[in-house]
């Protein structure tokens, strides 16, 4: 049984949401572009200059909470990367599922296992999927201190190339936005950060599976290298 870790989804969602943001930002600090914008719109009866800069500033509030939801959308992105990294590796080699929970007692007694269950489902392959299902969520719970060390102690390596400061600092953001409605002004390099950061655990997470010998849906790294 194996499972296709999508490399690309993750790569593309990252860097197109990045380049719609700048593209974004662009146009809103482009008066001219603001002005052909009033121009070719017919509810604006206000062409004047100060309407532009009313528009200017409203455009902005409206980048600047865009750039707050960028943050949340890579910690969506993080989550979901890891969780499916760790379903690839549990579906392929059940073995790492069985050792790993064999010595965790308490994710072992949540994971869920069930003779009943077992002996209900249609395949043995079926159940291995759910119990994959269910322990992958169970090892992204808790951030990224958490689902660090179960990545380190399944696959026996560190997240070497990544800032771990950074990721936390990138959860530690988000969960003020979400919960307690904080608003932040980031600057286009302070996203910039972010996405790298997004594309470090990316890139180390399709390490780590190439060396496992776990499919990778890899379309773009192998159009890259064609290229050269």
């Amino acid at each position: 049984m194996s499972h296709i870790f999508d490399f690309d989804r993750y790569f593309h969602q990252s860097l197109v949401s990045s380049h719609s943001y700048d593209r974004l930002k662009a146009f809103v600090n482009d008066e001219d572009a603001i002005r052909a914008h009033i121009a070719n719109n017919e509810l604006y009866f206000d062409r004047t200059e100060r309407h532009v800069a009313r528009l200017k500033i409203q455009f902005s509030q409206t980048v600047n909470l865009y750039g707050n939801q960028m943050v949340v959308f890579y910690c969506t992105i993080l989550d979901s990367m890891v969780e499916n990294f760790f379903y690839s590796i549990f579906v392929s080699k059940p073995e790492r599922l069985k050792e790993f929970f064999a010595s965790n007692g308490e994710l072992k007694d949540r994971l869920g296992f069930s003779l009943n269950n077992f002996l209900e489902s249609e395949s043995k392959e079926a159940y291995v999927q759910d119990l994959s299902k269910n322990a992958a969520n169970l090892c992204t719970e808790g951030g990224p201190k958490k689902y660090i060390k179960k990545i380190k102690k399944i696959t026996g390596s560190n997240l070497s190339e990544v800032d771990t400061k950074m990721l936390e600092e990138l959860y530690d953001t988000r969960n003020k936005i979400v919960h307690d409605n904080q608003m932040y002004k980031f600057s286009s390099d302070d996203l910039f950060v972010y996405g790298e950061t997004v594309s470090d655990v990316l890139g180390e997470l399709y390490d780590k599976l190439k060396e496992l010998g776990i499919e990778v849906k890899e379309d773009f790294i192998k159009s890259v290298v064609d290229e050269d």
